[in-house]
């Protein structure tokens, strides 16, 4: 069976000042019929027209924090939403601090958008779920820059497993309530007191699949907690190793260290991003993380990478 559609397109991987053709931090994450953005630099709206980003679909954004190479593409790309009459509330995720300047810059024009924003401020420690729908669960996880920053891990739920029908034809009593209970992974208890194990009646069919997002941030052998077992992580990658007392003294991460959580997660694939435009090319990254982990990307705009 083929897995429904989990990917994500990179709309902008470099880091705070412009350069070598890159653009400031922006992805578009698909999941099934889904579009969540993911950071919104500079010029975002632009590049998502660019490589055809359904962006009309898009109805929740996660800010990792409030640096403007992650912010300034967002007062640009709700006006448009305005301008074009998107009536569908939009929800904000993002540390405190980014409403009032963003509200106050949106009124500036003398107009009230043509949709409601909700915004969800975060202000916690640990992990904390922010964001559910039938398939997926998002959480949010607090990271170790200069202001306030989150990862945001997105993690899909169990998916429906596949009735095992020479079984179950044991018992032809079962309404659709129960069915459905037992392809989403329970057990079903009958009146005459028996019951039905779920692993004896059904089979899993698909994994679950998991993408994690981790923005800027000192390098802690700790995450690895949170991103355990994961399918997909992209994290930082502002440096190369020998520049790894730059990267703490700015609260970034080498393309090496990167390699090293990705190894201690167990993850299967990692994406690096959010390059200095000190690097005309970034060939250089990709191979210092393969050196410790043999399935790292150095990712490129425009290309779009499977969750699998």
């Amino acid at each position: 069976m083929n897995y429904p559609k989990f990917e994500v397109t990179i709309i902008g991987c470099g880091s705070a000042t412009p350069g070598a053709g890159r653009h400031p931090s922006a992805q578009a994450l698909f999941h099934f019929q889904d579009v969540f953005l993911i950071d919104c630099g500079e010029g975002t709206q632009d590049r998502l027209k660019e490589f055809d980003v359904k962006w009309n679909r898009i109805n929740q954004i996660f800010i990792s924090h409030l640096h403007g190479d992650h912010i300034f593409g967002l007062p640009g790309l709700l006006s448009t939403f305005h301008l074009n009459h998107r009536e569908r509330k939009i929800q904000i995720f993002s540390p405190s601090g980014l409403r009032g300047p963003l509200e106050s810059l949106l009124q500036t024009g003398g107009e009230n958008l043509s949709f409601e924003i909700e915004w969800i401020e975060l202000n916690h420690e640990g992990s904390k779920m922010i964001w559910e729908s039938e398939r997926l669960e998002v959480f949010a996880i607090p990271l170790d820059h200069r202001i306030s920053t989150y990862g945001y891990l997105f993690r899909e739920k169990e998916h429906p497993r596949k009735i095992l029908v020479e079984e179950l034809s044991k018992f032809p009593q079962l309404s659709h309530l129960q069915l459905r209970s037992l392809k989403q992974g329970s057990d079903v208890h009958l009146e005459n007191g028996l019951t039905i194990f779920n692993e004896e009646v059904t089979e899993k069919i698909l994994e679950i699949r998991s993408y994690a997002y981790w923005s800027d941030t000192l390098f802690h052998s700790e995450y690895s907690t949170y991103l355990s077992n994961i399918t997909t992580l992209f994290h930082e990658a502002t440096f190369l190793d020998d520049l790894k007392e730059k990267a703490q003294v700015t609260y970034h991460s080498t393309a090496k260290e990167a390699a090293e959580l990705a190894k201690l997660s167990n993850v299967k694939t990692l994406l690096l991003g959010h390059f200095s435009s000190r690097y005309a090319s970034v060939l250089g990254h990709e191979a210092e993380a393969q050196q410790g982990f043999a399935r790292a990307f150095a990712v490129q705009e425009g290309k779009t990478y499977l969750v699998v």
